[in-house]
């Protein structure tokens, strides 16, 4: 089956419900909280694959009725929450030289 998506980005599905988005930004949510944990404990991490995964959540929020989208609201945000909590570690760890830069 071929599609015209641009590469590298899920394809929604047309018969995506509240329910599958919700479902979908907790799993990216735990996956980033486990990789928190895992770097606050000494560990490496690899986010290979994130941006895909994130992409996939909005793609799928977008493909939903407007009615529908205020009541993804905190769930969202909750993901956004987790992103940028990651950011911030990433970057301190980076300032203080324990971890490889973000963009190389």
């Amino acid at each position: 089956m071929s599609s015209n998506h641009p590469p590298g980005r899920a394809i929604s599905d047309a018969g995506t419900t509240q329910h599958d988005v919700e479902a979908l930004a907790k799993r990216v949510a735990s996956t980033l909280q486990v990789s928190r944990a895992l770097l606050m404990a000494g560990r490496q991490i690899c986010l290979t694959g994130l941006e895909i995964q994130v992409a996939e959540v909005c793609d799928r929020a977008a493909s939903l009725a407007s009615h529908e989208h205020p009541a993804l609201r905190f769930c969202l945000l909750a993901l956004r929450t987790e992103i940028d909590t990651l950011t911030a570690l990433l970057q301190a760890r980076e300032a203080a030289g324990r971890c490889p830069s973000m963009t190389s």
